[in-house]
Parts: C-alpha cells; structure tokens; sequence
C-alpha cells in the first residue's frame, strides 16, 4: 500500500488490495490516514501512547484491505466475453464484480437487486447497447439510483447519442476500448477511478445475490380476457386516481379498459393491451400480480406509460427499473390532474402521450427502406449541385474522446433597439407532429448535428 511506506515497521508487510491505484492515487481511506498522521503530534519513543498509535494504525491498514468494492459491468450479450475478461481482472485487484446482460438474469427483481448492490456501475456501450431496450434500461435505473458510472466505449467509431448520450457524458470517466483489448493503461485509470469513488457502506433494500439465484420469483399470472387498446391496472390505494384517468379517456372516446389487481384471484388483460397505464403506489410495488403483469409487459414490449398517485413517494425496489427513462405522470388527486399549466395539464399531456404509443410503430426493415429512399433522394440533389462526384472526404480525427471538446460560442451584446417593429406572440398546443426538422415520417428523433448547445 501507497500509505504502509511511511511506518518502518510494517514497511515490508505484503498487503495485497488494489496495488494498481496505490501507486498512482491514494484511496479514500488512504486520504484519511494520511490527515490523521499529519494531526498526530510527534511523541518521543519513551511516550506511553506510541504503541497505541501504531496498533491503531495496523487497525486501519487492515480495514482498508478488508474494504470490498462492488462492481456491476453492464453489457449486450455481443459484448460479453469482454465484459467477463474485464471481470475477472477486476476480481484479480480485490474487487467484487458481476456481469448484467441485456438476457441475463431476466428477472427484473434479481436486475434491480443486483443495480442497487453495486458501487460502481461499469458500462460496455456500443451501438447494440444503444438499441437494446433492456440495457437502456438498466443504464438509466443506475442513474436513478445516483451510482457512480464509468462508461468504456467497445465501438471507436460509434459515439452515443440521445438518453444514452447524455448519461455517458455526465459519466465519472469515460475510455476507449480499442480492437477489445483490455490493455494494462485502461485498467490501471478504471482501477484508479473505482478506487477513489465515495462507497455508500449503507446500500438500502439490498439482497445478498446467492440468495436472489436461488430464490424463485416468477408470478403465476392468471390472464384475463379483456380486449382494450389502453389497459388502466392498479390496486386499492390507487383506485381513485386510476378512476379519474379512466373516466377521461372513456369521455374523449379512447377503448380503454380498468383491471384492480387487489381482488382475490386477480386477472390481468396485459397481453391483449396495446399500450399499460399502470397507477403506482407502494402497495402496487408490493403486489405480485402487479410485478408479473409489468415484467410481462416488459417482455412483449408494450409500452408503459407510468402514472405515480403518492406525493413525494419513491421507489426502493424493482418497479423503479421498469419506469427508469421513462416519462412519469403525477396526478395525486382532481386538482393536480386538472391544474392548468400554460394551454394544457396534466392529464392533457398523459392523454397525448398515451395516444402517441397507440400508434403502430414501424418494424426497422420499414423504417431502414424509407430512410434509403430519402438518402438516395438527397444523393441526387447533392450531384446536381457539384462538379465532381463523390465529393473529397474531410479530414477528421479518429480519437472520439478529443473531438468531444465544447464548442464556444461568442452572443452579440444586447440591444435595447429591436431589428424589427412588430411582434406577434402566440402560445398554443402543438399538434402531435413535432417539427419536420427533428423527426422522421415515422415520428423518430433524427440523428442532427448542432453548432452548439447552450
């Protein structure tokens, strides 16, 4: 250790915990020791006290080796092999790591349990990842949990972009693999980084992982019969509120249904839903049924439109997984659904949203054709208007990590005269169609490359 150099007595014990990061930068219980030696005043080697300090000091030295770090690496099934090579080196510098899988463990109790557990959340991001429902999932559930993320780049020519962007860009530390080699630079700066992260010793509601393998906690679902675009599910606690939501859609002519999960032998219509409106509340986290019918719906990938009926109430379980990323609604009563907020409400927006997910979304082979057809249609206009085809290639930089510098922008000074003489203001809906400059045909967020973002 970096700290046991400055006591001879203990200057040639072997303590093996993390050699990589004690060289480079002490920890955080290093840091520690370090104030409390430089506010110890010096003692005479006659002094009484002496071999107390130096019994506390091997105390400390020894809790710093006992201190056990968990790692959640975070990857698609493609990345895999990686993410295990990277474990088990990991495990090599006495950390504790697992490895999550976009399929593995498909259990959305064992997923959360396993986010909440660690320490440091690790993530393999590639345009897989990107894709991929479930690990956009627990990317975002790991951000809601305020865990430290470092995100390691397995493509060098892919760049994030969207939620995802926007996580790997408030990231603690961001790498790059190159060709999947885990080289001995990468790891030293990932063992520094994990090394010197604040570890909550306190992880609320947390389970110990053999126990969660070998515990059993699939639902025997009983499937109802009810036939509705839009299934409204909840339990007693949530029964006001999922009302009110339900008497809105039905009064603005919207096939929906109501199902209350409380009842002995509950059924749940969620494979026979195009879109679930599940009404959270605590007892709905607590109800199995209620985590069947979600994990189902996760499953078949209905989209879930998640309305919270508790104020200030939070999760601390698996249902916060599956509203990570998502946009929540909070209606805790009439007034609040109803509350006028500049042209429109609460339950205004809810309603939009929820007929925006009614709409069949087009598979990626359709979505692909049409955008090929309007890439060759720009090709075309493109060679019109030049002289010689293909156009030069600009020279770009191959490094992602060093063309991610801000772009500085310089505002004009403002200006008391106006450049214009008349202002017309108006302020109203927009339409469920967003401007054409933003989004596809299909409705999709374009790929768009801005100046600036201020």
């Amino acid at each position: 250790m970096g700290c046991a150099a400055s006591f001879n007595a203990l200057a040639h014990e072997k303590i093996n915990s993390n050699e990589v990061i004690a060289i480079t930068s002490p920890t955080i219980q290093q840091q520690e020791l370090m104030k409390y030696k430089q506010s110890t005043p010096n003692m005479s080697s006659g002094d009484r006290c002496e071999p107390n300090f130096k019994l506390y000091i091997l105390v400390i030295i020894i809790l710093i080796c006992l201190v056990t770090i968990n790692v959640l690496i975070s990857c698609h099934h493609n990345e895999k092999d990686v993410a295990e090579q990277l474990s088990k080196q990991l495990t090599n510098l006495n950390f504790t790591c697992y490895t999550l899988t976009d399929a593995t463990p498909s259990s959305i109790v064992a997923r959360a349990n396993l986010v909440r557990w660690s320490d440091v959340f690790i993530s393999l991001i590639s345009r897989s990842y990107q894709r991929t429902f479930f690990c956009m999932e627990t990317i975002s559930y790991a951000k809601y949990n305020f865990k430290p993320i470092v995100a390691i780049l397995a493509e060098s020519n892919f760049q994030p972009y969207g939620a995802l962007g926007v996580i790997s860009a408030g990231a603690v530390h961001t790498m790059l693999l190159r060709d999947n080699d885990i080289s001995e630079d990468l790891l030293a700066q990932l063992s520094n980084t994990i090394s010197n992260q604040k570890i909550n010793e306190n992880n609320k509601n947390v389970t110990d992982q053999a126990k969660m393998e070998a515990n059993n906690d699939k639902v025997n679902m009983i499937h109802g019969e009810t036939q509705c675009t839009i299934l409204v599910c909840t339990v007693d606690d949530g029964v006001t509120i999922a009302q009110l939501v339900y008497e809105d859609f039905i009064s603005n002519n919207l096939n929906v249904g109501f199902e209350n999960l409380s009842k002995p032998n509950a059924a749940c219509s969620v494979r026979r839903c195009n879109v679930l409106v599940p009404i959270l509340t605590a007892r709905f986290e607590q109800t199995p049924i209620c985590r069947g019918a979600l994990e189902e719906a996760r499953q078949l990938k209905k989209p879930i439109v998640p309305v919270i009926a508790i104020k200030d109430w939070r999760s601390d379980d698996w249902l916060g997984l599956t509203i990570a990323g998502c946009e929540v609604f909070r209606i805790f009563d009439n007034d609040s659904a109803y509350e006028a907020f500049l042209d429109s409400s609460r339950m205004t927006d809810l309603r939009v949203d929820v007929e925006i997910r009614c709409r069949p979304v087009p598979s990626r082979a359709e979505r692909e054709k049409a955008e090929i057809k309007t890439l060759k249609e720009k090709i075309e206009e493109c060679k019109s208007k030049l002289q010689t085809w293909p156009p030069a290639h600009k020279l770009r930089t191959l490094s992602i990590l060093t063309d991610r510098q801000a772009v500085r922008v310089t505002l004009v000074e403002p200006s008391t005269k106006p450049d214009f003489t008349y202002i017309h203001q108006t302020v109203s809906r927009l339409d469920i169609k967003a401007p054409a400059s933003m989004l596809d045909e299909y409705g999709f967020s374009k790929r768009r490359e801005v100046d600036c973002m201020i």
